[in-house]
């Protein structure tokens, strides 16, 4: 016992010393910070630190990232940082809290924008008691690169007049080439001009006076320069000198540029035009070419049409047009062709062939074509095609199980309806739809199957059943489709119902279902539907919705909400349909109404509608060529198909003006009629040329009335065969997966990307090892370890960020979008309608990263609410409010948004609709989506939106982001609906939205506020 005491003394005197005390004899624990520099710019003399980032070019900017420690025994907590002096410094801090014996980034970055010497102080404030405030004095210098190109043999250069740098090389006979051209390259600068590259561009043979940006990589360039390399580094006043001249391959005119890429901010491209012509005949476009019949039926036969052009300066004379021997007896001739073909300069002929495949698999075989065309004498055109098995019936049964409410015991049921639908081929022919099981309360009354029954492909049976109970209570019976489906053969029906004593109210549809056919893709029609109360007690509708699984290509017309039903009476509303596919497109349409007081599903309306018309498909949607060695290529051959019903032209396929040099487009470009069904391939190599990430995109215009410029994402990564590093993958989720997100914040260390409009994301060049991916969409968070392997791309699939935001909502007289936050199972903390601590009190607002403010909203916003608001904001935070409680965002950020009426005056913008003349505002107003993130996740770029015109905006900031726009004075302009404002690069986000999100009739509702939520 004596012994444990003496050790007890012993242990408690170590721990006094190893504390802190304060005058009381308690413990105290304090955070201490430390800052770091792993580039080794940041110095410190005495107490004095000082970031120098040297000479940095106008117009670009320089990044340097320290590491703020905390060597302490608490939490560090970090004010934003600050800076004074000179704006073109900046800085953003990662974290703001930081726990012990952890670390967070700050990105110092400087930018200048004109020449001279730029300083400033950073001044980081924190809860560090030895160093509560620390200065950071920032220098740093901008220079100057100016580019210079001159035609030395006309003594032009682009400074003096950028626009008549030109070379006419005059006509040229074939195989001869043109007189050589002196040009020179200068830096006129007084700081190093890296010139990053430089290539010939020429038009597409299908358009020979293109514009400069419909220029492309030719497959043999025809303009020549020497030397062949001029990008480099070229220090102040150097110049370098070199020569170019035409050698055509072919015949006919040829018009093209030398395009020099280099790092002037001011001229960062600058072009000679250059144009020749060739004196020969020539064939469009050169072989070998190539015919794709695509998968035909077996015993079918598909024609299709290639198109040759005369396109030199020379008749063209066409001596042998013929299948080859080894080539396929399934192929052959719709119209055989007259030999000799001569086609003058600017003729076309028309080649007709066929494709009846006999069984299933790949044909292939050519057509063998001699011209006199110098550059292609002999050439050939590849046919193929591919025999399939023959089309199905599939057919689609909805609902699979039918409720048929409440009935009165005795008495019978109007009449509900489950829909078969063929999505199919072929005829599916139906055999029986019989009851295997339970009472017979339960009858069909229409169509009779006793003979069977077809449905035609892209059509839609409805089977109308009533129920007669005989028993109070619940009954279900059991019924069974038979059909020609081969994964389905058999399909079961559930009818279920209750019987009662008395007689409920009784919400009948008309029409029920709602089907409306085939609709041309680009174009929408209309349907009005008719609800009757048929019981004897009044109905209390309180919803009106689509479900869950509803296409979003259907929408809901103006129906008030709540309504009531008196026996007999009726209501109407529209229901529009706009197909943006070729596809059967359904949806159930929910009409609620009150049981006690619970909603009830009075009635189920099945809608379904299918698109018509040409539609652009492509594979893959998206290249990734992973990485490439510089001076290496890659070729991705990407799939044009015509997935629609009729004819697709297609105009063009290019690559954007944005794309990266090192992407180009290899062969000849499939542009032209495309039947349905038919696909053709155009390939575009990557052959990267320095160090860094390449991003371009394949454009395909045509006449698909959705999408009449698809564009194909390429993507790809150019490194030093040494570099050892990886790719990673992934695509980015809301918690419980509801929604994709785009545009989130995804970052391995201080490599970072964002991710698509679909939640897709690719981190290129990862370093080796274990690495952790950080996701971030506004306060939601999530790491995910992942081990990258050289040179592999590693997919780390779906990642959900978790509900780790804290998120505050102030209740409201008219919104309540915490019931949406409910639906969404994301945790809140609920202020009553009274209560305004949470922005009156600063230290209350800083316990949470998102604050919801609903219409109707208490409004004390005294001097205190609106700084307390606008530091939190400063502060990384974010907030959401919604009509009448404009005044929280206007007042907060004054120059966001200009509001209808009297800035100055506290709601002078509420019923700014009703000022200006509008009536009826509780009807949906059809919006535009011009948010592309939002396009993708609704699938529709128009949404209707009811109670837009209380609370108006006339128009947006330079920094507000505007989501959703409408006509809504009903004046043919387009004025902000919501908008979101970022008062700078460190700051969080206010959203507003001029009508109350909840209980519109918009099913797509809910997405759009997940959408903002995740981005606040």
């Amino acid at each position: 016992m004596r012994n444990f005491l003496i050790l007890s003394l012993i242990s408690a005197l170590l721990m006094v010393y190893a504390c802190n005390c304060d005058d009381t004899g308690l413990t105290t624990l304090f955070p201490k910070s430390e800052i770091k520099d792993p580039s080794g710019n940041l110095k410190k003399n005495g107490d004095v630190y000082e970031l120098d980032f040297g000479e940095v070019l106008v117009g670009s900017l320089k990044m340097i990232e320290l590491e703020i420690y905390n060597n302490g025994e608490s939490e560090l907590i970090i004010e934003n940082p600050v800076i004074t002096g000179s704006t073109e410094f900046s800085a953003k801090l990662q974290d703001s809290k930081i726990n012990p014996n952890k670390k967070t980034t700050l990105q110092v970055t400087y930018s200048p924008q004109n020449k001279g010497a730029d300083t400033a102080n950073l001044i980081i404030n924190s809860n560090d008691k030895e160093k509560k405030s620390v200065t950071i004095n920032l220098k740093g210098k901008g220079v100057l690169a100016d580019i210079e190109v001159c035609l030395t043999d006309e003594n032009k250069c682009n400074a003096d007049k950028p626009d008549v740098l030109s070379i006419d090389f005059g006509q040229i006979t074939y195989g001869q080439e043109s007189k050589k051209y002196g040009f020179s390259v200068s830096n006129k600068g007084d700081y190093k001009l890296n010139i990053i590259s430089s290539r010939i561009i020429q038009c597409p043979f299908d358009k020979p006076d293109c514009k400069i940006e419909e220029m492309e990589t030719p497959t043999y360039a025809e303009f020549i320069y020497e030397p062949s390399e001029i990008a480099g580094e070229y220090e102040g006043g150097k110049t370098n000198s070199f020569q170019i001249y035409y050698k055509p391959v072919n015949g006919g005119n040829d018009k093209g540029a030398l395009e020099i890429v280099s790092e002037d901010p001011d001229e960062p491209k600058v072009y000679i035009m250059l144009k020749g012509g060739c004196i020969a005949p020539r064939i469009c476009p050169q072989p070998p070419y190539s015919i794709d019949f695509g998968s035909v039926v077996v015993g079918q036969t598909k024609e299709m049409t290639f198109e040759i052009t005369s396109c030199g300066s020379e008749k063209l004379v066409i001596s042998k047009m013929e299948y080859s021997t080894t080539t396929s007896d399934e192929f052959g001739w719709t119209e055989t062709p007259v030999l000799p073909i001569e086609l003058n300069p600017g003729s076309k002929y028309t080649l007709k062939v066929k494709y009846t495949p006999k069984d299933v698999g790949e044909d292939n075989g050519r057509i063998e074509v001699n011209t006199n065309d110098p550059q292609s004498p002999n050439g050939y055109i590849t046919v193929r095609g591919n025999g399939k098995e023959g089309p199905s019936c599939t057919l689609v049964v909805d609902p699979v199980e039918l409720d048929m409410g409440s009935v009165v015991q005795g008495k019978t049921s109007p009449e509900k309806v489950v829909m078969l639908t063929n999505t199919g081929e072929l005829d599916c022919n139906i055999s029986s739809f019989v009851k295997i099981q339970g009472p017979d309360s339960f009858k069909m009354t229409r169509p009779d199957f006793s003979s069977g029954a077809t449905v035609k492909p892209g059509q839609s049976l409805n089977v109308y059943f009533t129920y007669t109970p005989s028993v109070i209570g619940t009954e279900q019976s059991r019924w069974r489709i038979t059909s020609n489906d081969k994964v389905h053969p058999n399909q079961d029906v559930v009818l279920k119902g209750e019987g009662v004593k008395t007689q409920p109210c009784i919400i009948e549809a008309t029409p029920n279902p709602i089907q409306f056919g085939l609709v041309a893709l680009g174009t929408s029609k209309v349907v009005s539907v008719t609800l009757k109360n048929t019981g004897n007690q009044n109905c209390f509708i309180s919803g009106l919705k689509f479900d869950s699984t509803s296409s979003p290509a259907f929408t809901l017309g103006n129906f008030p909400i709540p309504k009531t039903l008196m026996p007999n009476a009726t209501a109407k509303f529209d229901v529009t349909f706009k197909p943006r596919d070729i596809k059967t497109e359904t949806g159930k349409i929910l009409v609620e109404i009150l049981s006690g007081f619970l909603p009830k599903t009075a009635a189920t309306i099945p809608v379904s509608g299918g698109g018509t018309g040409p539609k652009v498909c492509v594979n893959p949607k998206k290249v990734e060529y992973g990485i490439v060695n510089i001076g290496a290529q890659s070729d991705q051959s990407i799939e044009v198909i015509n997935c629609g019903t009729a004819d697709l032209e297609v105009t063009s396929i290019k690559l954007s003006a944005q794309s990266s040099p090192d992407f180009s487009i290899q062969g000849a470009v499939p542009t032209g009629k495309y039947a349905a069904g038919e696909k053709k391939t155009v390939t575009v190599r990557y052959k990267p040329m320095e160090e860094g990430e390449d991003k371009g995109k394949l454009d395909i215009a045509s006449t698909d009335a959705i999408d009449p410029v698809y564009s194909v994402v390429l993507h790809g990564y150019g490194a030093d065969p040494n570099t050892q590093c990886g790719n990673v993958t992934g695509r980015v989720c809301s918690p419980g997966q509801e929604i994709w997100i785009g545009g989130a914040e995804v970052c391995v260390g201080s490599k970072c990307t964002i991710s698509d409009p679909d939640g897709y994301f690719t981190l290129s060049c990862v370093p080796v090892g274990n690495q952790t991916v950080h996701i971030a969409a506004g306060s939601f968070t999530t790491d995910v370890p992942v081990v990258v392997k050289n040179r592999e791309t590693t997919d780390i699939g779906a990642q959900c960020v978790k509900s780790n935001a804290k998120i505050a909502v102030m209740q409201g007289q008219w919104d309540a979008m915490e019931s949406i936050l409910d639906d969404l199972k994301l945790p809140y903390t609920l202020y009553p309608q009274d209560d305004d601590r949470v922005v009156s009190n600063y230290n209350e607002l800083n316990k949470y990263d998102i604050l919801i403010i609903n219409c109707g909203a208490i409004e004390n916003l005294d001097s205190t609410a609106i700084t307390n608001l606008r530091n939190w904001v400063a502060a990384g935070n974010s907030f959401m409010t919604s009509d009448y409680s404009y005044d929280y965002f206007e007042k907060v950020f004054p120059n966001a948004v200009d509001f209808y009426g009297d800035d100055n005056s506290s709601g002078a913008a509420q019923s700014g609709g009703s000022a200006r003349g509008m009536t009826g505002c509780t009807a949906p107003l059809t919006c535009n989506v011009i948010d592309q993130n939002l396009v993708a996740l609704l699938g529709i770029n128009q949404v209707g939106i009811a109670s837009i015109c209380w609370t108006t905006m006339d128009s947006a900031g330079s920094n507000t982001v505007i989501h959703i726009e409408g006509d809504v004075y009903n004046d043919k302009s387009m004025r902000p609906v919501i908008v979101s404002y970022k008062d700078s690069a460190n700051s969080g986000k206010a959203v507003f939205a001029s009508f109350h999100l909840k209980d519109q009739n918009a099913q797509n509702m809910e997405k759009i506020f997940f959408y903002l939520i995740f981005q606040m």
